[in-house]
């Protein structure tokens, strides 16, 4: 075959490392942001809601009615599922302030109050019915006079030294263990923990009622359960994904080698970083090396990010055991820890 001109440039092998390089990161990248799992819990509060449906409105009606139907009848836990319902389908003045007047009425007062508050705040609407703005109104004077339901619970915890606080199972901030707790009315159980000792309390408090109480750690700890161990299971993709990845670096690498061999044989050849005729053949073959060796990285790069998905997605929890160690098994790896 006859060549077409008589001056080729030289083949780099600076080029070539970084166009292996970011052809690696690229598709790396790219298959990462694939295989991601997509957050569960994640949500955009700029994102307007969505107008309900001509259906999310009909239902609302029907549990709204349904909701006051069982208020009437004395289940106010039963209305309560209902207005929330309700709300949930179309969020008004309206469905919120039956809603916040349930939970206050139950003792969940808190959690009624935070709901009221922001029914009170919930802006105006076009074409809103009177009754919507009244409902607006209403919740706020409930959520006033729901303030004065709050108990408050103060815990001395003695002379201990930095002491672990749980109310009702909610871990307390350190700098606010000394502090009045703000609960709904009821009764609530206080545990106090300082190194190997604990202490244990049980009170019930009156709507309104502010109490200190006093809960020394005068007992032995119970031991504190160990975390679960975290065993993998890695099925067939993860072991083919490690295969592709093993590949992609023998191959890249060889390549690589002999790519950086024919060049540095150009260097001789082509001193003016150009190529005569005679030197075509090795710099088709460095050119031909190099791509081969920059496409089989990238290939690595995929099976290497690959790999650490499919690990991590066939990861297990199971009760832990005492130590921590890494324990291989046929077919599985097992990270085992209790802290």
């Amino acid at each position: 075959m006859r060549r077409t001109g008589t001056i080729r440039r030289k083949w780099s092998s600076s080029s070539f490392f970084s166009r292996a390089l970011a052809l690696a990161l690229a598709l790396a990248l790219a298959l990462a942001l694939a295989l991601a799992p997509a957050p569960a819990h994640a949500q955009n509060t700029e994102t307007p809601r969505a107008e309900p449906s001509a259906e999310d409105v009909e239902s609302a009606k029907v549990a709204y009615t349904d909701g006051l139907a069982l208020r009437a009848k004395g289940d106010e836990k039963g209305a309560l599922v209902r207005f929330r319902a309700a709300y949930a389908l179309v969020p008004t003045p309206i469905t919120g302030l039956e809603v916040g007047r349930s939970l206050v009425a139950i003792g969940q007062v808190a959690e009624g109050r935070t709901l009221l508050l922001e029914v009170a705040r919930m802006p105006k609407r076009p074409n809103e019915s009177e009754k919507a703005d009244e409902s607006r109104h209403e919740a706020a004077d409930l959520a006033e006079r729901a303030r004065a339901e709050l108990a408050t619970l103060t815990v001395d915890t003695g002379a201990s030294d930095h002491p672990a606080l749980t109310i009702d199972d909610v871990v307390i901030p350190p700098d606010a263990v000394r502090t009045p707790r703000v609960l709904d009315p009821g009764h609530h159980v206080v545990v106090v923990r300082a190194g190997d000792r604990s202490g244990r309390a049980e009170v019930d408090l009156a709507p309104g009622e502010a109490r200190q109480i006093r809960v020394t750690t005068d007992h032995e700890a119970p031991p504190i359960a160990a975390r679960p161990r975290v065993r993998y299971h890695p099925g067939a993709p993860f072991w083919a994904s490690v295969i592709v990845t093993g590949a992609g670096l023998a191959v890249g690498l060889g390549t690589g080698a002999a790519a950086l061999a024919v060049s540095g044989r150009l260097g001789g050849e082509c001193p003016t970083k150009t190529c005569p005729p005679a030197a075509y053949g090795d710099l088709d073959a460095s050119l031909a090396l190099g791509w081969t060796s920059t496409i089989a990285f990238a290939v690595a790069g995929a099976g290497a990010v690959a790999s650490v998905v499919t690990l991590l997605a066939s990861a297990r929890r199971e009760p832990s055991a005492a130590a921590l160690r890494v324990v291989p098994g046929l077919g599985y790896l097992s990270i085992v820890g209790s802290f």
